[in-house]
């Protein structure tokens, strides 16, 4: 799944020219999942929503 959703992503970026975030947990169990989406430890998904955020931002700088 994580490789055929990242082929998607990738050929869209290409095809279309725009940035993509990318934040699928591959996880072997539902608790390295947990761990992995936990608010008091390292959220992966917010990590990647905040790096789409930030590519936001420096997309809107360079057309000031």
């Amino acid at each position: 799944v994580c490789r055929e959703a990242s082929r998607a992503l990738m050929d869209l970026s290409v095809n279309d020219n725009i940035a993509l975030g990318f934040g699928i947990l591959t996880c072997d169990t539902k608790q390295q999942a947990e761990e992995r989406a936990a608010t008091g430890g390292r959220n992966k998904g917010a990590e990647a929503a905040q790096a789409c955020l930030r590519m936001i931002e420096l997309k809107q700088s360079f057309h000031q």
